[in-house]
């Protein structure tokens, strides 16, 4: 019951809280959804009192440029469903590679990752999933190479990778709203959204900062002087709208 509930609090249906406790204790018990949502619905008072209070603890503080978050997702565009990967640096938020894949394999992921490390410098960490790709032996031996230190999530429990996570569902709101034809139109759209996100779009575990100016290492105090220099900008067919404050 008690892994039921800690479940419920992170993941919103029967079925999905049913299938991870699966995964995670199969091998000894197994729940079914009916009976996972009797008893959320006899605790929920007891499971709003713990989103409450998780929403109230203040993210895990690490330095900028040390340790990214790395995920696969699938977005759906008119002609059918694409891969797309994405790299999120955990200390500033930023958003510092966002692709659509034509492959979905180890070689294609390293060699996104590799464009990354290339332009922003290599980190001290990543953190992944379970996904095979990222537990292979081929992943495994270019961060041993690398000197990289390899962190994965517990199985069934993608809040401890929720930078990026909360990322993809931010993402996916939006895009589910907008008519995307195709692979380059998604792409396109991606590149817009990420500017928009690192640039435009203020965090409140940044005291207010960007991802950008977190990234860069901008002062808050620096930043709010320059307020009321800057123009209001639109992203995604204005279904994103900030202030820009020009640095």
């Amino acid at each position: 019951m008690a892994e039921v509930l800690q479940l419920a609090v992170h993941l919103q249906t029967p079925r999905a809280i049913a299938h991870n406790f699966n995964r995670l204790h199969g091998r000894r018990m197994t729940v079914g959804k009916t009976w996972v949502h009797a008893r959320c619905r006899e605790n929920a008072e007891v499971i709003a009192v713990m989103r409450r209070g998780m929403k109230g603890n203040p993210p895990r503080i690490v330095p900028a440029k040390l340790e990214w978050g790395v995920d696969l997702t699938l977005i759906r565009a008119a002609d059918g469903v694409h891969p797309t990967f994405a790299i999120i640096d955990h200390g500033s938020r930023a958003l510092l590679r966002i692709k659509v894949l034509s492959r979905k394999c180890t070689w294609t992921l390293l060699s996104e990752f590799c464009a990354a490390c290339a332009e922003h410098g290599a980190p001290d960490a990543v953190r992944t999933d379970n996904e095979a790709m990222f537990t292979g032996r081929l992943w495994a031996s270019f961060f041993k190479i690398a000197g990289i230190k390899r962190q994965r999530i517990d199985p069934g429990s993608p809040w401890q990778n929720g930078r990026i996570e909360r990322l993809f569902g931010t993402l996916k709101l939006l895009l589910r709203q907008l008519f995307i034809p195709d692979a380059a139109a998604l792409q396109a759209r991606l590149h817009e959204f990420a500017h928009f996100y690192n640039h435009v779009r203020v965090h409140q575990s940044l005291d207010g900062l960007t991802p950008a100016e977190a990234w860069s290492g901008q002062d808050p105090n620096t930043v709010k002087r320059r307020y009321g220099q800057g123009r209001w900008v639109r992203a995604l067919d204005g279904l994103m709208l900030g202030y820009w404050l020009r640095c």
